[in-house]
């Protein structure tokens, strides 16, 4: 996860760099540093911040948010398995994950 972070400062421009996270982020699963699936998502969610209308200057600083939260996630889930079904992930708030955790 430290290198799709890295990732984002491969080029100079805020906004395409979002593209290049998402082909990365393929190219660490095709390798075994990933799953499919988290590539998939990665890919998704920056693909959903290059779209969004926010300043093209901040794009970059979003998906650092964006993918540091996904990163402590993911190091939560490590150790930990949660019950989730497949269909829901996507709908998931950071409240039911967190209560997930608890449980």
């Amino acid at each position: 996860m430290e290198n799709l972070l890295a990732s984002l400062e491969m080029v100079e421009d805020p906004e395409s760099c979002l593209l290049v996270t998402a082909a990365y982020a393929h190219r660490q699963s095709s390798r075994g540093r990933i799953g499919w699936r988290t590539a998939r998502l990665i890919n998704e969610a920056m693909n959903w911040l290059y779209k969004q209308d926010i300043k093209k200057e901040e794009k970059r600083v979003e998906g650092r948010k964006l993918l540091g939260l996904a990163k402590w996630i993911y190091e939560c889930l490590e150790k930990e398995r949660i019950t989730l079904q497949k269909e829901r992930i996507k709908e998931l708030t950071l409240e039911e994950f967190l209560e997930k955790l608890r449980g």
